[in-house]
């Protein structure tokens, strides 16, 4: 089963240089998932930002956006940086934003893209359904979605400077070119909807995939031994949003993954009952009872 983001073409008439759309003539919209209305409040914003090996809790309200700034590949970027203030700890910095997330299932492992003969690598973390996540993931999904919603907003603020000659560029418009971090995945071919996912880069540098993967003892794995349908948390870093003719996005990449602990059982796996003395003390030189306890599952 491969799911895809719903597709979105650049509307008519817009730019082939980046940072330079025009207004397009009567465009239908197809707003980003997780856009279509702003998201409830936290009651607690979670501790998912990762400060001198410690977690903080996350306020998309305290990212600050730089000027957009010309790549030596001749796209735009505007980076991102967090305000993290706590009088307590005496800290007030401006700093890079490295987040970590909970654990959640990734719907494919490791996904490699060619694309212009590059090879891309990339990894899903699905949010699941609605109705039955836990709630370390409900508060991730929803502080993205804040976060989605004032990245939008902030371009809104500053579409004359984010965009040239787009002073009567439309919210609308804006919207339709947001390529929104929370990503909702329709299979093509009979339009069947999946649970939303968060999807994040595996950075490859002199042909060789520098994020660095672990099991949950900390012991250092191969990516190959991430699977479909595992359980992953990543630490990942957010690389400013990019621009280019047809949408804007946010950059983010894996730095780290760790995979959980299975909750597969392998092996005999029955637990002696009370008072059955042949399985509380197994014969000499049988396998000892092995067994795992379940942890929720997303």
């Amino acid at each position: 089963m491969k799911s895809t983001a719903t597709s979105q073409k650049s509307p008519a008439g817009t730019s082939s240089s980046a940072l330079d759309f025009k207004q397009p003539h009567a465009p239908t919209p197809v707003p980003s998932p997780g856009l279509s209305s702003p998201p409830p409040p936290p009651r607690n914003y979670p501790k998912i930002f990762v400060f001198r090996e410690r977690l903080w809790p996350f306020d998309p309200h305290r990212i600050r956006f730089s000027d957009p700034e010309r790549t030596a590949h001749g796209s735009y970027v505007v980076n991102e940086t967090y305000h993290l203030v706590d009088e307590k700890e005496g800290i007030n910095e401006m700093l890079p934003i490295t987040i970590q997330t909970p654990v959640m299932r990734t719907p494919f492992g490791k996904s490699e893209k060619e694309h212009d003969g590059k090879v891309g690598a990339s990894i899903e973390l699905c949010f699941g359904n609605e109705s039955s996540r836990p709630q370390k993931v409900q508060d991730f999904y929803d502080v993205i979605a804040l976060w989605d919603q004032l990245t939008l907003k902030t371009a809104m603020k500053n579409r004359a400077t984010w965009f040239k000659g787009s002073q009567n560029l439309s919210d609308e418009v804006l919207t339709y070119l947001y390529n929104s971090m929370i990503r909702k995945n329709i299979r093509v071919k009979d339009q069947k909807e999946f649970p939303e996912s968060f999807r994040m880069v595996l950075p490859r540098r002199y042909d060789r995939i520098e994020t660095e993967a672990f099991d949950h003892n900390r012991k250092a794995i191969s990516l190959s031994d991430i699977q479909a349908n595992d359980r992953v948390s990543a630490l990942f870093t957010h690389g400013g949003l990019w621009f280019t003719a047809k949408m804007f996005s946010s950059s983010k990449r894996a730095l780290q993954l760790k995979k959980a602990e299975s909750t597969v059982i392998k092996g005999y796996g029955f637990v002696p009952e009370e008072g059955d003395e042949r399985m509380a003390s197994p014969q000499q030189g049988a396998e000892p009872i092995s067994t795992f306890v379940d942890e929720e599952v997303d």
